[in-house]
């Protein structure tokens, strides 16, 4: 489907820095998905392939998916299985490329001889939707036991019971034996959602989320807040799911519902339920709302304005490599807003976003250096 901020379409554990990515824009806050999809550990110990992924994150957040890959395709050039899926991500979805099925086969093979785990599902996927490769259940149902025995906790969901394989009929169905049925409905809704088959999506991310599945939920409400084919868009559909999710503590959905809370989307608009909102997500991590506390602070959107807040939210994601944040950031020293006025940690502010591509950081970098380069 075309999410908003859908984690990937196909491959479900999503990329290092998230699961589902559903980008909705209020007043240029980005609430973006941070999964918990559980990565292999790389085979590098390189320290410059680790700074390349994380500029990579950086760059997906903010949904400059052109230069997430350039970084990712970096990493992935030393050989780091992590990124080499995630290049293969890119691919199947078409972020910052055109969507090619037979290079994402190709850097999911790189990742899977690896070891890794997730680019063993994706290629199990592929071989069983026959995208990119020649349909062969019998090749998928073999990437999904290499995941299995490799004893991950969300391949299991995928062969040896969580899924049986019905070769008389091509069709994969989940059993509901175990606690993992779930993670196996959701990974079917995916599949079905790649396909732009949403309403047996629907159907999936349902009987996963009457499990209770919080990642379902979430992708419910992806479903709801979208206009696609066999899915009545309804913003309060969709907050009734997020709000579901988030009520588990997936930081994703805690940050849509801030975000839905601040604009009144689903919702009677409400900027304190909105902060507190952000609070929560932020509390565990989430880059989106860090930033999103920052801007709320710094603007006074539904808090009293208090610079001192704005700078250290700002802080934390800038810290994480988020091109915006640093840009406020940088803003804040500049004009001593909240931190003490410190032009040399304005420009360096400014110069990390400036190397992001940003162009307001360029234009501050301008005025603070003519004739200076940015």
């Amino acid at each position: 489907m075309p999410w908003k901020n859908s984690w990937f379409q196909i491959a479900f554990f999503a990329l290092l820095v998230s699961g589902a990515l559903l980008v909705v824009d209020y007043a240029a806050k980005i609430p973006v998905h941070i999964g918990s999809a559980k990565p292999s550990p790389p085979n590098t110990d390189s320290a410059e392939a680790d700074v390349e992924i994380a500029q990579g994150k950086a760059a997906y957040a903010r949904q400059d998916f052109t230069q997430a890959m350039q970084w990712y395709q970096k990493a992935a050039a030393q050989g780091n299985p992590d990124a080499e899926t995630t290049v293969g991500d890119f691919y199947a979805n078409g972020w910052g490329v055109q969507p090619r099925a037979d290079e994402a086969v190709r850097w999911y093979q790189k990742a899977a001889d690896q070891g890794n785990v997730r680019a063993e599902i994706d290629l199990g996927i592929f071989y069983e939707h026959g995208l990119g490769v020649q349909q062969d259940y019998t090749e998928a149902k073999k990437w999904y036991q290499k995941a299995r025995a490799h004893g991950d906790l969300y391949a299991g969901s995928w062969a040896g019971g969580e899924i049986h394989w019905m070769m008389d009929r091509g069709t994969p169905q989940a059993s509901h034996t175990n606690a993992d049925s779930a993670e196996a409905e959701v990974a079917l809704g995916d599949a079905a959602d790649f396909r732009q088959d949403y309403a047996q999506a629907m159907q999936w991310y349902q009987k996963a989320a009457a499990q209770g599945n919080a990642d379902a939920e979430s992708r419910i409400g992806d479903l709801f807040s979208t206009q696609i084919k066999g899915v009545k868009q309804s913003y309060t559909e969709a907050f009734r799911w997020f709000l579901m999710a988030a009520n588990q503590g997936n930081s994703y959905a805690e940050n849509v519902v801030g975000a839905d809370y601040e604009s009144g989307r689903g919702v009677r608009q409400n900027h304190a339920e909105g902060i507190s909102w952000y609070q929560k997500a932020a509390a565990q991590g989430n880059l989106a709302a860090e930033y999103n506390l920052g801007l709320s602070y710094e603007f006074g959107y539904g808090v009293e304005q208090n610079y001192t807040e704005a700078a250290r939210w700002y802080q934390k994601a800038a810290d994480q490599g988020d091109v915006m944040s640093q840009f406020y950031l940088g803003g804040l020293y500049e004009r001593g807003q909240g931190v003490p006025k410190d032009t040399s940690e304005a420009i360096k502010w400014y110069q990390k976003s400036a190397e992001k591509g940003s162009d307001q950081a360029k234009q501050a970098l301008a005025k603070l250096q003519p004739g200076g380069t940015p």
